[in-house]
């Protein structure tokens, strides 16, 4: 036997399918905009078939408009009355009251449901694709996550990370080393604050060693910790390439300084000093790569006598971009040294920054006359 709503939506189908045949419109360009077979929509609006709410309401929406109303126009006819008639002031019927709270409660709660999952799918799909490796952990550290890259970064695969925990994941994966990840992990949830870290070594399985950068970011829950989100970077080539630039450079026979700019002319960042720069202008007790330009400019310029007019040629050709920039520095130790500087631009004529060279001028001694 059929169900009431089933059948009240066949006449409701039947009464406007005739008004749309009238004007043109066929079953079969129906069946084509709704995405299924004429045969199964003559059979969902005769009704000797049943379909989902969500189908039942896309004929609704192409016929009439919202599927409640289309049912109360098939309900109407069911109960011999005009289609569209207006009932004055007296009680809502209770059934098709019921029918339509419940059509709209169910319809709401679908499209809530599709929704959602829509949504889960999507930011999934953004987050499993990301070139970065990602861990959750949940309050017992337990990873409960691990997306596509950290399998590419790592080569471990995804169901073997799940369930691991930084404390004991080198005794559950045989010959993973994650031994300085799980130090700054560990001051990440002991300082309750998200903490960076950068070129840590790991060990893989496999024998290869990583370097990681990356984010540790606590989460907490009414004061509690309640896991862990954890940002992978995989910076080995850069890092091994730094590496060999610094231990390069420190064998020159030159001081080398590097600066790194964005956009020609702009404000530099120190990239790097070789280790006879830093000897030179005193900078060895500091990391100038982490230290702003400025506060290690006004350090060299207080070793040397014509700081000033230093200070004065270094904005200028970093405004200018100058090309072969050379000035003469008088130490206050009576050193006398030839600074050299030059843009460094690719093969492609993308600008990166400006290097400079500083030599010793060697004092040239005078001859007797004989």
């Amino acid at each position: 036997m059929k169900n009431e709503l089933q059948e009240i939506f066949q006449f409701a189908a039947k009464f406007f399918l005739k008004k749309y045949k009238k004007k043109g419109g066929s079953q079969s360009k129906l069946a084509k905009e709704l995405g299924i077979t004429q045969s199964y929509f003559s059979s969902v609006t005769n009704g000797s078939r049943s379909a989902s709410m969500e189908l039942y309401s896309q004929i609704a929406e192409k016929l009439y408009g919202p599927l409640d109303k289309f049912l109360a126009v098939g309900r109407r006819i069911k109960e011999g009355h005009d289609p569209f008639e207006e009932k004055k002031k007296l009680p809502e019927d209770p059934v098709e009251n019921l029918i339509a709270r419940l059509t709209y409660y169910v319809m709401d709660h679908q499209r809530i449901e599709k929704e959602l999952s829509r949504l889960k799918e999507f930011y999934e799909s953004i987050v499993d694709n990301q070139q970065t490796g990602i861990l959750v952990m949940d309050k017992d550290h337990k990873v409960i996550y691990a997306n596509k890259h950290m399998h590419k970064m790592t080569d471990i695969p995804s169901e073997a990370i799940l369930g691991t925990n930084p404390y004991d994941a080198g005794k559950q994966i045989p010959g993973l080393d994650i031994s300085e990840f799980t130090g700054i992990y560990n001051n990440a949830f002991e300082q309750q604050q998200p903490l960076s870290y950068k070129n840590i070594k790991t060990i893989m399985p496999s024998g290869a060693t990583i370097f990681m950068s990356g984010w540790f970011n606590p989460k907490y829950k009414d004061g509690r910790f309640d896991g862990m989100v954890c940002l992978i970077y995989d910076t080995t080539i850069s890092h091994l390439l730094r590496n060999l630039l610094v231990n390069t450079l420190d064998f020159s026979p030159c001081a080398i300084g590097v600066v790194q700019q964005f956009t020609e002319g702009e404000q530099p960042r120190i990239y790097f000093l070789n280790r006879q720069f830093k000897e030179i202008f005193g900078l060895k007790k500091l990391d100038p790569a982490e230290f702003p330009f400025h506060d290690t400019v006004d350090l060299m310029t207080a070793r040397m006598k014509n700081g000033a007019q230093w200070l004065k040629f270094i904005n200028e050709t970093i405004k200018a971009n100058t090309t072969d920039a050379k000035f003469i520095i008088e130490m206050k130790k009576g050193k006398t040294l030839k600074w050299v500087s030059n843009p460094l631009i690719d093969e492609k004529g993308v600008h990166w920054g400006r290097i400079a060279t500083v030599e010793e001028m060697k004092k040239r001694v005078a001859r007797k006359k004989s």
